[in-house]
C-alpha cells in the first residue's frame, strides 16, 4: 500500500452515500446489525482461505474498470476470494464511519501484526500461533467484543464507536499487510462492483 491513504474520511463518506443510495441506511441501523456485519466479513474471509481462494488477475481487473467486461471479469477472477473479503471488512468500517460521522485517522502506514499487538490489548494469541489467519479471525472478534462492552458502559457511545472504528481499520490494514494484500486497489475494484449490484445487493438488509 502507499505510505500515506490521503481523503480516508472522504472516501468513508463515498461509501457510505454508495450503499445508502442501494437501500441500506432506508431505516436506523443498530451498532449490533454493523459490528457483526464487519465480523462476518472475516469469517468469510476465513472461509475464502480454507478454500485456497485467491484473487487472480488484479491489474488486468483495475485496468477493465468503466468497461463493460468488467463485472464477468471480477465475478470470475476476484469476487469471493480471501482478498475480495479482506476488502469488504474495510468497506463495512468505512461505511460505519461514513453514516456515523466518524473521524478516522489519517494513515501514514500500516502497523505490523507484531507492532498492533504490542500497543493494544490483545488475547496474545497471534505470537503463539504464528499470526495464523485463524488467530487473526479471534483477535477481530476480541476487538469487536471490547468495543460493545466499552459502548455498553458509557454515556458517550460515540466515543468508543469512533475509536473502534479506528482500532478495526487498522487491525484489518496489518492484517492485509502481513498477507501482502493490495487492500486499496481491491477496496477500489469491489466498490466499482457494488455499483452495478441490485438493490440492497439483493439482501435483506
Amino acid at each position: 500500500m502507499s505510505p500515506q491513504i490521503p481523503g480516508l474520511n472522504n472516501l468513508a463518506k463515498q461509501v457510505f452515500e454508495a450503499n445508502k443510495a442501494k437501500g441500506f441506511w432506508a431505516l436506523n441501523r443498530s451498532s449490533a446489525e454493523i459490528l457483526v456485519l464487519i465480523l462476518s466479513e472475516m469469517f468469510e474471509a476465513l472461509e475464502a482461505e480454507r478454500k485456497s481462494k485467491s484473487a487472480l488477475n488484479l491489474q488486468a481487473c483495475l485496468d477493465l474498470i468503466g468497461d463493460d467486461r468488467f463485472k464477468v471479469f471480477f465475478v470470475e477472477n476476484i469476487k469471493d476470494s480471501f482478498e475480495d473479503e479482506l476488502a469488504d471488512t474495510v468497506i463495512r468500517i468505512l461505511d460505519m464511519a461514513g453514516a456515523w460521522e466518524i473521524e478516522l485517522e489519517t494513515i501514514y502506514l500500516a502497523p505490523t501484526l507484531q507492532s498492533w499487538s504490542d500497543q493494544n490489548i490483545s488475547l496474545g494469541l497471534m505470537q503463539r500461533e504464528f499470526f495464523s489467519f485463524q488467530s487473526c479471525v479471534l483477535e477481530f472478534s476480541f476487538i469487536i467484543n471490547q468495543i460493545i462492552q466499552k459502548e455498553l458502559q458509557t454515556t458517550i457511545p460515540e466515543i468508543e464507536l469512533a475509536k473502534g472504528a479506528n482500532q478495526m481499520l487498522y487491525f484489518v490494514l496489518a492484517v492485509a499487510k502481513h498477507y501482502r494484500v493490495k487492500v486499496w486497489d481491491h477496496v477500489k475494484i469491489k466498490l466499482a462492483y457494488n455499483a452495478t449490484r441490485a438493490h440492497k445487493h439483493g439482501k435483506k438488509y
